[in-house]
């Protein structure tokens, strides 16, 4: 449904969506091994085998969708607020269990069908391009935040467990930039900065052993001008703050595992057209 109303537009959708499964996700050829790695624990679990799961059956998912968009600034700029829901059957998530094989306790990572899952959330976004500024300068603002609350059942060891979250669903996504052109360099610069909450990575059948990431913030800038109309240089810093990224076990994601420090990324670009 589309109702207009000069610079006002609401819309509402229903849609039933089907996912099928990936093709490694059924027929993934089979990895064990024994000894010290990643997947395994000194003194008790010793090896490791990951494998498809050809019993899976299609994600399927009924999506309500509510959003209002108000236009400004002559058609330049729209500012929008939005709602889904998400009810989804046979949820497709990958999890680690305990199993005895070949006499050996062993971890054994493949996909599987949740019970339940629900997904309902908010976003809020705002664009507004060619802002007026001195001296013929311009601005393009963008900008989104999303919160969202998902609900999951999954099967354990001989019990079933519930989380407050998706695998892969942060609770929090921000992402939002501001590019300032420059017609006297023939050029722009721009700063874009995201941050997403932390979030789920893997399952376990028990729940101590499930693994996510952290939060994660990321300032990114580049920057370019036109030396003649067919060439174009382009700078770019990504990571300017030096975010680091970082797993966490335990059901609340409440235990740091590791942390990795990839840096910063600079790069100069020469574009001929």
């Amino acid at each position: 449904m589309r109702f207009p109303r000069r610079d006002l537009i609401l819309h509402a959708v229903y849609s039933h969506s089907v996912g099928r499964p990936q093709p490694t996700d059924l027929a993934q050829a089979e990895q064990y091994s024994c000894g010290n790695s990643d997947d395994t624990q000194a003194g008790s679990v010793n090896c490791s085998l990951t494998r498809g799961n050809p019993n899976l059956r299609p994600r399927q998912a009924q999506n309500f969708d509510v959003s209002i968009d108000k236009f400004f600034n002559h058609g330049r700029g729209v500012f929008s607020i939005a709602y889904f829901n998400k009810i989804i059957k046979h949820d497709i998530y990958t999890t680690r269990s305990t199993e005895l094989i070949n006499d050996e306790l062993t971890y054994v990572k493949q996909p599987r069908n949740a019970n339940t899952s629900t997904l309902m959330g908010v976003e809020v976004s705002v664009v507004n391009r060619s802002i007026k500024g001195p001296w013929n300068q311009s601005f393009d603002v963008n900008a989104s935040g999303t919160w969202m609350r998902g609900r999951m059942t999954y099967e354990g060891a001989n019990v079933s467990y519930k989380l407050n979250q998706l695998p892969e669903q942060p609770k929090y996504i921000f992402n939002g930039s501001v590019t300032w052109h420059i017609p006297q360099i023939r050029g722009a610069l721009k700063a874009s900065f995201s941050y997403s909450a932390k979030y789920l990575e893997g399952l376990n059948d028990d729940p101590t052993q499930i693994y996510g990431y952290g939060s994660q913030p990321s300032l990114d800038i580049g920057a370019w001008h036109d030396i003649t109309d067919s060439l174009r240089f382009k700078y770019e810093v990504y990571n300017l703050a030096g975010s680091h990224t970082r797993m966490y076990y335990g059901k609340n994601l409440n235990r740091l595992e590791a942390k990795e420090n990839y840096g910063r990324g600079i790069y100069f670009e020469v574009v001929y057209n």
